[in-house]
């Protein structure tokens, strides 16, 4: 099981890590508690124990986040740290906070992440610790089914129009900026630190999980440290080279339109890791009937795009075209051909079970 884990184990803390050990002790102050790897005095379990393997062991995994995992003392609610610096330590505390203030809050179709607090540190000059819900990648665990990938686009779509609409543009979206609230579906909590996020945290053996149609998640839009809020009636403009996506309008070097921008960047991301793929991988089978819109939102000339709710408009239309046999069916990466028996009998056994006591074949939270 573990010749799957191309692991060594960390004896020294990287800089990033040794940042956490030095702050542990005033994060402990505020209530924070970090793992043992980032206690001051950590000695490695399997240094202490020679019985035991270092990448089997919880402490022997590095933390490569930008972030931190925590568990908050009062009431033992695992959270997440960021670090922001700069302008980002103000533009992204102040955009979260708009986008859920007042009623936005309680608003479904807001898909972004909120803000539970913002942290000073007591260095000199002090630094800004952002903390926010503990999420997973947008795509932990694995679709099930078509309906399943129906439905994340769904609420992405719905949540880029939820900000356009309140002048609020991401300028970033891009695949590690969409996670979800999937914990739930895991039987345990997954070590953060492996790469597929399939081990325990004790890491003796792999999590199990359920799938979204018989517990359906939230995605949440994170990272809104280059994001930009406009005025009414202000003309939403931003830099060439804004974000993490190269697009086409960026060989210009003019300022951009970024809701176009946003509408290319969320276009892109689904282009490259679902209906066409890229050269390292094939596009995922079954997701074929997304690529005319898909297309459009990539046009080469951003006047040429539809705006968001022009998106929303066509994707209805297209989700409303999908048969129930569509939508039940199993998403499957073009990668190695067809899927292998058991993972292919197994999602139809599960699918009967699911079609029996009525559960959607789009599942969407409550």
């Amino acid at each position: 099981m573990f010749a799957e884990l191309d692991l060594q184990p960390e004896t020294e803390l990287g800089s990033d890590e040794a940042y956490w050990r030095d702050h542990e002790p005033w994060l402990r102050e505020q209530g924070f508690e970090l793992r043992a790897r980032f206690r001051p005095g950590w000695v490695p379990s399997w240094v202490a124990d020679p019985k035991k393997k270092g990448y089997r062991e919880e402490d022997g995994i590095s933390n490569t986040s930008p972030g931190l995992d925590v568990t908050r003392v009062s009431d033992g609610k695992i959270l997440y740290l960021k670090r922001v610096d700069g302008q980002e330590a103000v533009t992204e505390p102040e955009i979260m906070r708009f986008l859920h203030s007042g009623t936005f809050k309680d608003d479904s179709k807001n898909h972004c992440s909120p803000l539970i607090d913002v942290l000073t540190t007591t260095d000199d000059p002090p630094e800004t610790l952002l903390v926010l819900p503990y999420l997973l990648p947008y795509d932990t665990p694995p679709f099930a089914s078509v309906g399943e990938w129906v439905e994340f686009l769904r609420q992405v779509f719905e949540g880029l129009q939820f900000m356009h609409h309140h002048r609020v543009a991401h300028c970033d979206c891009k695949f590690d900026n969409i996670m979800t609230d999937s914990l739930p579906l895991f039987n345990t909590r997954p070590h953060p630190g492996t790469p597929t996020l399939d081990f325990t945290m004790d890491m003796k053996s792999k999590v199990k999980f359920t799938t979204r149609t018989r517990h359906p998640v939230k995605y949440l839009f994170i990272d809104f440290g280059l994001s930009r809020r406009f005025s009414e009636g202000e003309e939403p403009l931003v830099p060439s080279g804004t974000g993490g996506t190269r697009a086409p309008e960026f060989q210009s070097k003019q300022p951009c339109n970024a809701y176009a921008l946003d509408v290319y960047c969320l276009g892109n991301f689904i282009r490259t890791e679902f209906t066409h793929g890229d050269e390292d991988e094939p596009p995922v089978r079954g997701t074929e009937f997304m690529r005319p819109l898909v297309e459009s939102m990539c046009a080469e000339d951003p006047t040429k795009r539809p705006t968001i709710d022009e998106v929303v408009s066509r994707f209805n239309k297209v989700r409303g075209s999908l048969s129930s046999a569509k939508l039940r069916s199993r998403l499957v990466c073009g990668k190695g051909g067809y899927p292998n028996y058991p993972s292919f009998f197994s999602h139809y056994t599960r699918t009967i079970g699911d079609i029996f006591i009525r559960r959607r074949s789009m599942p969407t939270p409550p």
